[in-house]
């Protein structure tokens, strides 16, 4: 009988071949990663809006000529884990990038041109914002973004933020109003619950911010003013003569007291015309969700402690011993 020869497995073959395409597949990958489009935008802007999507982001990247293919971009930043670590901003791209590149620097917030550090306070007015902006930023003019601001009163969400020297007034002040939107998101359910409409919550929401020194006065100071609000009780709310006035409560005078104006909550009953400043989170939390106490009045001494009091009686013996 003749010896039969065994059969060579074709399997390493099979496992050969597949590593081959597998790495031929990859380094195609890898090129089109690091390769840039020939027709790339150099040193123009590109600009990411605050929670905008990773998707849309990568389309807009397609369209307009950094890379070319969105997906590719997409699968760059999500196999890293950063798909939702998208920096916005405005971004200058000075030298050709391939897609690699490029998501490396919308995840790091790598704009490619020197940031302001801005830090804009809770309760600060347009005119206070636009002041801090025109220190920061040389080429910044207050008179006009004053003039475009005014109206969004209450709506530019005080926060920090990263500007240059090529964002111009509008596009600082679209911002600072995306980002609002952004921040209140989530109460969308409580605001539709409230009673109130969303003025008239940031309207009390600023009232709160400059009347309140701590989440528990917050609190307190949004139940007593709503209450009032539902009794119809003037609010005799100090801070709006801040705003109209520009002076503090201990400067005030009967006179200042019956000033014509309709952020004068001495004189007329309800919220006044608009908010007073942009309040932050907490206050605008506190309005949602205001605590509760038997207390129609209160006020603060020189050192910001608060003092309540249930009736009118009670509120000037406060006055009379924190603030004399």
């Amino acid at each position: 009988m003749q010896e039969q020869i065994p059969r060579k497995s074709i399997w390493p073959r099979v496992a050969l071949v597949s590593l081959c395409l597998f790495l031929f597949l990859a380094i195609g990958l890898l090129g089109h990663l690091n390769a840039a489009p020939y027709a790339y935008p150099l040193g123009s802007f590109f600009h990411i809006d605050q929670g905008e999507s990773l998707r849309s982001v990568a389309r807009r990247l397609e369209e307009t000529g950094y890379i070319g293919n969105s997906w590719l971009l997409s699968l760059a930043v999500r196999v890293r884990g950063l798909d939702r670590s998208l920096i916005p901003g405005d971004y200058v791209f000075t030298k050709r990038l391939g897609t690699l590149g490029i998501a490396t620097r919308i995840t790091r917030g790598d704009f490619g041109v020197d940031r302001a550090k801005v830090t804009i306070p809770e309760g600060s007015t347009v005119k206070e914002v636009s002041d801090i902006l025109q220190r920061q930023l040389p080429a910044f003019s207050a008179r006009s973004f004053v003039a475009v601001a005014q109206s969004k009163e209450g709506y530019l969400f005080p926060d920090t933020y990263f500007f240059t020297q090529f964002d111009s007034e509008e596009s600082i002040l679209s911002r600072m109003r995306d980002n609002f939107d952004v921040q209140i998101a989530p109460y969308k359910i409580a605001i539709a619950s409230s009673g109130y409409s969303l003025p008239d919550i940031i309207t009390l929401a600023s009232l709160v911010e400059k009347e309140g020194n701590d989440d528990e006065s917050r609190a307190l100071i949004a139940g007593i003013l709503r209450k009032r609000l539902s009794l119809g009780i003037p609010l005799q709310v100090d801070a709006v003569f801040g705003y109209i006035l520009g002076k503090t409560s201990d400067q005030l005078t009967q006179a200042d007291l019956q000033i014509d104006s309709p952020y004068n909550t001495y004189r007329y009953k309800g919220l006044p015309e608009g908010p007073i400043a942009n309040p932050g989170l907490a206050a605008i939390r506190a309005v949602l969700f205001p605590k509760e106490s038997p207390y129609l009045y209160y006020l603060a001494d020189k050192h910001g402690k608060t003092y309540y009091a249930v009736d009118l009686e009670g509120h000037r013996l406060n006055r009379a011993k924190h603030l004399n």
